[in-house]
């Protein structure tokens, strides 16, 4: 309906523009005859920076903020004008104007971009799971009926989440209808032009939150709809969960009608109560020595060394050690997996009560009332639960990992669940091999990467990558395998359900994966089924021998609640530094996401290079985004009647009821940089929070430690001389003020500061 040779005026403009909107409802559905105007990014500029200053802008709809908010949804985000939209609307931007200077810049070059939306660690919370698709930019909830069908697609909900409409139509004239439910359309979907919005799940889908069934089942129902733009991260808590069939057993879920995790069409193994006792378990490798119930040296000195008298050769007694024994009846052994070797001591009640909620449902669909006495969930069925939702071929979980990755490397971003595997001894070997000779030795480099990306894998032994591309494919292909070889141990399981892990011949108990710990078991004498344990045992903190264990799922950017990159010890910081900012180089990346680790309730950046004293050089950041402990903030003393955390609320998770944080990455079509980095949602005190830093430009603090003498801080807290604590600056508020944050140990705290005066950041 446009044509530029006929605009005379910005007036002219503004009121064409206007006339259309207020015809058609929604800008988004106008046809552009001029290509120029294929671009929202120019269709913002007009309306942020030409419309406002034009009579016919005010003319036509008022100036009330509730109007011009109106405006809000059809607007790229991160390119709102504080002069347009003010606090009032719940789409506004704490950015100041040298970010639209740098988003025309875009424009002028005729760049195209798009946004790939990141969360992570949303651990089966299911309110959290809601609001961030209610707040996201690219995603949104539409209606469908609920489908029944017992088996993986099996879908008690009304409504889905799918990527809005105009989320990834910047590149197309007529989107491209990518939404069928028909696996075929996943074809169609590989010659989708790759400017289209994407979203990456950082890892632990399960666990705390108390709706683990509900969160598994969208983000794989959102996967299958849309293969080439929704991503999965493997996390701790989801790898942990290929155990639950080795050593809980098979029973029922091999069966293809429940494995949603659902109710069950099984027939009720409530008669079976006392009769699904397992074979004795031989313990865990990290309780070793230990004392604790799960101890395999105690578990083995009690079987070996059981006769009929009360003492053994050692002097102890069986009551001293029976104790130290892990059940043999199936719920009471899962019970004690959660709680004690799976971090999730509440997850056996939560699923009963998802199981119940689903029971409700279901009644009330079939006209049959919600009595207790229909809807009541036995142990039993909440074991069957977990064991068809952890099936590899027949489980939502199972269909979960296998379409999972270790890692992610899309153009300059790079997406793991926790960080580089920067171990004490990767320290010790760099500063030895590459520092000792001077930072600048190429030589000495490349010597010292050949290593670490052998070093990086340590589950094979006969290959030696030599480029982080073929460092990456590595994992992927290790995590491949690892899902076949837990298809293999299951169907092993469900041909002899009485061998299944018993593999050291003699042995009164099962010798599991978990036993024996470590890597490629499959040569240590035990049965073929352990096989799959390499990425169980990926997937964990440290190895048998007590050493860190070189994994991008478990180590972590921060310690004590600060970044390493500015807080490891003296002796290792160079190091550290050398390390991460040598990658970034070698990578060709501009920005890490991952989760993994609690950081408060906004996501911390990590500047990695220091814009403030390398002007001109494009500054690269390392997001952590794990919000799970958003509830438990805490705020410093502030003015103004200070911020208060909402707290946790009704929330079982710590997240609580409010806060919420999507990190948008902006992505150069073209080349496949990332241009800025935004973050945008509400904070744990309930206030809204949008802001964008662009990697090129002004130099900016985001990133950067507090100086103190150049920050004041609000509060009595600002000038204190004893208060020798290390912030950090994590974002841009409204009005030139500057969210900033410390941590120690689990506890992270917020205040908010303010440039002691007028700069150009």
């Amino acid at each position: 309906f446009l044509h530029l040779s006929t605009i005379q005026s910005s007036n002219q403009l503004a009121s064409m523009l206007l006339t259309n909107f207020m015809t058609r409802k929604s800008i988004r559905h106008a046809n552009y005859c001029s290509s120029a105007f294929r671009s929202k990014y120019v269709l913002t500029t007009l309306l942020v920076r030409v419309l406002p200053f034009s009579q016919s802008f005010h003319t036509v709809i008022g100036s009330s903020s509730s109007t011009l908010a109106l405006f809000a949804p059809f607007h790229p985000w991160s390119y709102f004008s504080t002069g347009v939209l003010n606090s009032s609307s719940r789409f506004y931007s704490t950015e100041t104007s040298s970010s639209l200077s740098s988003s025309e810049d875009a424009v002028k070059n005729n760049h195209k971009t798009r946004f790939i939306s990141f969360v992570t660690d949303i651990e089966g919370d299911k309110g959290y799971f809601d609001r961030f698709v209610e707040n996201s930019s690219i995603l949104e909830f539409e209606s469908i009926e609920p489908n029944l069908t017992p088996g993986l697609d099996f879908f008690p909900y009304d409504r889905r989440v799918t990527f809005k409409a105009d989320s990834g139509d910047d590149c197309h004239g007529d989107p491209i209808n990518d939404d069928a439910d028909s696996d075929a359309n996943t074809d169609a979907e590989d010659h989708v032009d790759k400017c289209r919005s994407i979203l990456v799940f950082g890892g632990d889908v399960c666990d705390k939150g108390g709706n683990d069934l509900y969160v598994i089942r969208q983000l794989v129902s959102l996967k299958k709809r849309f293969r080439t733009r929704v991503h999965f991260i493997m996390g701790n808590r989801d790898i942990n969960k290929m155990r639950i069939l080795q050593e809980l057993g098979t029973g029922c879920s091999s069966s293809s009608g429940g494995g949603g995790g659902g109710i069950s069409n099984s027939s009720n193994r409530e008669d079976n109560a006392q009769g699904d006792i397992l074979h004795p378990h031989g313990g865990v490798y990290w309780f070793r020595n230990t004392g604790l119930q799960g101890d395999p040296t105690s578990i083995d000195k009690w079987y070996c060394g059981h006769d009929e008298t009360s003492k053994r050769n050692d002097g102890s007694s069986d009551v001293e050690l029976i104790h130290l024994l892990i059940p043999d009846r199936a719920a009471d052994r899962l019970k004690w997996m959660l709680k004690k070797t799976m971090g999730s001591p509440d997850a056996f009640e939560f699923r009963r009560n998802e199981l119940k909620q689903e029971k409700m449902f279901l009644a009330q669909r079939q006209g049959c009332g919600e009595e207790d006495s229909i809807c009541h969930v036995s142990d039993e069925e909440v074991v069957e639960s977990y064991r068809q939702t952890c099936h590899p071929v027949n489980g939502i979980l199972g269909r979960y990992l296998s379409e999972a990755k270790l890692c992610l490397k899309i153009g300059g971003a790079m997406f793991m669940h926790g960080s580089l595997p920067i171990t004490p001894h990767v320290l010790s070997r760099y500063k030895e091999q590459v520092l000792s000779v001077g930072h600048d030795d190429v030589d000495a480099k490349k010597e010292f990467w050949n290593w670490f990306f052998q070093y990086a894998i340590p589950f094979k032994d006969d290959v030696t990558p030599k480029t982080v591309s073929e460092w990456v494919n590595e994992l992927d292909l290790f995590a491949t395998q690892q899902n076949v070889a837990w298809v293999r141990n299951v169907t092993l399981s469900e041909e002899n359900p009485n061998a299944g892990g018993r593999g050291m011949n003699d042995k009164p108990y099962n010798l599991f994966w978990s036993t024996i710990g470590g890597y490629n078991t499959l040569n240590q004498n035990c049965d073929v089924a352990t096989e799959f344990g390499s990425l169980c045992q990926y997937g964990m903190g440290w190895l048998p021998d007590k050493l860190r264990n070189p994994t991008v799922v478990y180590n972590g950017w921060m310690v004590d609640g600060k970044p390493k990159y500015y807080n490891v010890d003296d002796e290792s910081l160079l190091a550290y530094r050398g390390i991460v900012q040598d990658f970034f180089d070698i990578a060709g990346l501009d920005v890490i996401v991952s989760g993994h680790q609690p950081v408060g309730d906004i996501p911390f950046p990590i500047q990695i290079k220091d814009g403030c004293e390398n002007e001109g050089t494009k500054r690269k950041f390392i997001i952590c985004a794990d919000t799970s402990y958003s509830g438990d903030t805490k705020w410093m003393n502030n003015v103004d009647g200070g911020r208060e955390n909402l707290g946790r609320g009704v929330s079982v998770s710590g997240r609580g009821d409010v806060a919420v944080s999507e990190i948008l990455l902006e992505q150069d079509c073209d080349t496949l940089d990332i241009c800025s980095i935004g973050f945008r949602g509400i904070i744990s005190d309930g206030s809204h929070h949008e802001s964008v830093y662009h990697l090129e430009g002004d130099a900016n603090y985001i990133g950067l430690p507090v100086d103190r003498n150049m920050f004041s801080f609000e509060g009595s807290i600002q000038d204190d001389s004893y208060d020798n604590v290390q912030w950090y600056v994590k974002s841009k508020l409204q009005g030139g003020k500057y969210l900033v944050s410390t941590g120690k140990g689990y506890d992270v705290y917020n205040s908010v500061a303010k440039i002691r005066k007028v700069t150009d950041a």
